[in-house]
């Protein structure tokens, strides 16, 4: 890891009250799965696997934590786009991030690779495809 996801996500924040923990754990799982584990981005379960792991770590319930979670990730998101962060840490401009399963996908690559996740892409695609051979073509 390049850097610790609770650090990444207190420099997005910045000094607040808010306890950013669920948000930092899923974070840690997602970057654990997706490159220790090498499962794909498609094959990634957040509210059967990332969710409940975060949960049992922090000894809570896992809708609870589920909430909070994706709580933190919209706030997440409309601070990165209303500090014009998106680039720095996406890898694009981009006015939407999709659903909070996306942006702990790219706060995971920037955390494990220290790089954000379209650029990541290009310079590591292996490690995004899938581990599954493709099927001959005949």
């Amino acid at each position: 890891m390049q850097i610790y996801p609770e650090v990444l996500i207190r420099t997005i924040f910045g000094m607040s009250r808010k306890n950013i923990h669920p948000l930092s754990y899923a974070v840690h799982i997602t970057a654990e799965r997706l490159f220790v584990q090498h499962i794909s981005i498609d094959e990634l379960l957040f509210t059967k696997d990332i969710y409940p792991t975060a949960a049992r770590l922090l000894d809570k319930k896992p809708v609870n934590v589920t909430r909070r979670i994706e709580r933190l990730a919209n706030h997440c998101q409309d601070k990165l786009l209303a500090d014009g962060l998106v680039e720095k840490y996406i890898g694009k401009p981009a006015d939407d991030l999709g659903d909070p399963h996306n942006l702990i996908i790219y706060l995971a690559v920037y955390a494990y690779l220290g790089e954000p996740f379209y650029k990541a892409l290009q310079l590591y695609p292996e490690l995004f495809a899938s581990q599954v051979g493709l099927p001959s073509l005949p």
